[in-house]
């Protein structure tokens, strides 16, 4: 067994819990293209502040890159949580996620 005298432990990498990591950050630009709703609703197309699902349902997207707060009808994406190809999304105690969409062919009719 090993022996420690008095001093600080060894740092590991829970030590960096007193700064965290910068996350990624969820922007405008990262939400642009085609997506599939976890929720049934579908695919739909981002394009700007626009989310148009395929069966003709228009949301907007709200708030501001820079501070994070973007929000759809409520929803918060959660950075923590999400990958570029599969962003996580919050509301309360809910949660959902949009799946990035491959495409080969064009992005959205009826634009």
């Amino acid at each position: 067994h090993e022996r420690r005298g008095p001093g600080p432990p060894p740092t590991t990498p829970r030590d960096a819990s007193a700064s965290p990591p910068k996350l990624w950050r969820i922007g405008l630009a990262v939400l642009q293209g085609r997506w599939r709703h976890s929720m049934g609703f579908g695919l739909f197309t981002v394009a700007g502040r626009v989310l148009a699902f395929d069966h003709g349902m228009r949301l907007r997207i709200d708030g501001e890159e820079a501070d994070g707060t973007l929000n759809v009808a409520g929803w918060r994406p959660a950075a923590e949580l999400s990958q570029p190809d599969k962003v996580v999304w919050i509301n309360e105690d809910k949660r959902c996620f949009w799946q990035r969409e491959e495409t080969s062919h064009g992005a959205c009719a009826n634009a």
